[in-house]
């Protein structure tokens, strides 16, 4: 027989557990919608509070999840994805999904797309999946060039999704890696109406119209995407390439200087601008230029064996030209010229002497010094064949009996070995093509002042 204490009893029971439920209820609630109104600080409070008393394994999956996305509210990273993963490992799967998700999308947010990678692919394994998972999912094996992957996962999320507009754009970005540019064409067109302002979407754009021979269209878009400073100098070297593709050398050099002076520009598009204004100035036959990008180049990449190939056979092809002008000169000019490489080694001409081979010696002393003592020669051999041993010898023997041991030798013509060692033991210097032709550049900053007109001629 059920008495009274029973009954009141059961009817104790029965409030307790509507008030519990009442009070769980409205507290997640409250949870709920400040966490939504963004009043984080607030709902840590009551949420650590609810923590210290709570057992109950799914309130508290529940109270960790919206602990999380406080953290995630103030930018506190660590503190974030450690609640995440807590919820994560003590829910019974009541909010599994919501979890997961919610952990994948911060991680995706943050960067740490491998890792949210693996919770998207765990995700679409549920079913009534939200059509962002296959769209992060694309974008990440699209970020990471598995191109075929991120392609399957693009086509899931249309068939899901039709009209979705950045799953249309990114589809086409995939379309212009994987060389379909027919279908890149119309599916970045047709997003154009969607972004019309997004500079990736513009450069890709570009990328496609070029490929397609179509340069007026190309230069329009580039022109918008270059006003974005993330997309500023890779958009300036896509129109340079356009230009070149049509022969138009001035205004690719325009964008290509437009790059070299920048800053902050991305090491591969500067070695890039480099690389094509050497070749364009090459084409404008302008050799000095060229050589400066070359070596602009090469100082940013030593490893760039065809710059180091170009430089090495335009620097010999000019060495040569110069060198071979200098030789080829009448006799009054080329004593002029002569005087001017003195110049640049400290040397003041006193007297010229032609010898027999139609070389010529000249006598010469330290500028600003009149010492007789210190007496120079300097003796300049036309012969480009090679400096041989006799030679070297003749003249040094002349300079010893006009009371001097100082000698230089400039020679384009290879010293052979002996010779090399007559002027080792005997402190000759020689000069070589190479250091001739330093001294040749660096005459061009002279001025010609007067010097003796009278030649000698040497016995030998």
């Amino acid at each position: 027989m059920i008495t009274t204490y029973t009954i009141i009893l059961v009817v104790l029971l029965i409030v307790s557990f509507c008030v519990l439920r009442f009070y769980r209820t409205n507290s997640s609630e409250q949870i709920e919608n400040l966490v939504e109104a963004k009043k984080s600080n607030q709902a840590i409070k009551i949420i650590k509070n609810k923590l210290k008393n709570t057992k109950d394994k799914k309130q508290e999956a529940f109270l960790r999840y919206k602990l999380a996305q406080c953290y995630e509210l103030n930018n506190n990273i660590n503190h974030s994805i450690v609640e995440y993963k807590i919820a994560l490992k003590i829910d019974n799967g009541k909010y599994q999904k919501q979890i997961t998700k919610s952990l994948a999308d911060y991680l995706f947010k943050i960067n740490k797309t491998e890792e949210a990678l693996q919770l998207y692919l765990t995700l679409i394994r549920y079913e009534d999946i939200a059509s962002d998972v296959y769209f992060n999912i694309g974008k990440i094996y699209y970020q990471t060039r598995n191109y075929q992957t991120s392609l399957d996962y693009f086509k899931k999320l249309l068939l899901l999704d039709p009209k979705h507009k950045e799953g249309i754009m990114y589809l086409g970005f995939i379309y212009i890696k994987t060389g379909n540019i027919l279908d890149a064409y119309v599916l970045l067109n047709q997003s154009i109406k969607y972004f019309p302002r997004n500079p990736l979407l513009r450069f890709n754009l570009a990328r496609v119209c070029r490929k397609r021979h179509e340069y007026a269209e190309a230069h329009m878009h580039l022109e918008i995407s270059s006003k974005v400073e993330k997309y500023k100098y890779q958009s300036l070297l896509e129109n340079a390439l356009c230009y070149l593709d049509t022969n138009d050398t001035h205004n690719a050099i325009i964008k290509l200087e437009d790059i070299v002076a920048g800053n902050k520009v991305r090491k591969d598009i500067l070695l890039n601008a480099y690389y094509l204004l050497a070749l364009s100035y090459q084409k404008q036959k302008d050799d000095e230029k060229t050589i400066e990008c070359l070596t602009s180049l090469i100082q940013l990449d030593k490893d760039f064996k065809d710059a180091k190939e170009r430089l090495n056979k335009l620097k010999s092809g000019e060495q040569n030209d110069t060198l071979k002008s200098f030789f080829s000169l009448e006799e009054k000019e080329f004593i002029k010229k002569s005087s001017m490489i003195l110049m640049a080694i400290d040397l003041d001409i006193k007297s010229n002497y032609r010898t027999k081979e139609g070389n010529f010696l000249f006598e010469a002393l330290p500028i600003n010094t009149n010492d007789i003592k210190n007496k120079v020669f300097v003796y300049i051999s036309k012969n480009i064949t090679v400096l041989n041993l006799e030679e070297t010898k003749t003249v040094y023997k002349y300079v010893r009996n006009n009371n001097s041991n100082k000698l230089y030798i400039i020679s384009a013509a290879k010293a052979s070995k002996r010779a090399s060692e007559y002027a080792n033991t005997h402190y000759i210097n020689i000069i070589d093509d190479k250091a001739l032709y330093s001294l040749l550049k660096k005459t061009l900053t002279f001025t010609t002042k007067d010097i003796p007109t009278k030649i000698n001629n040497l016995a030998f």
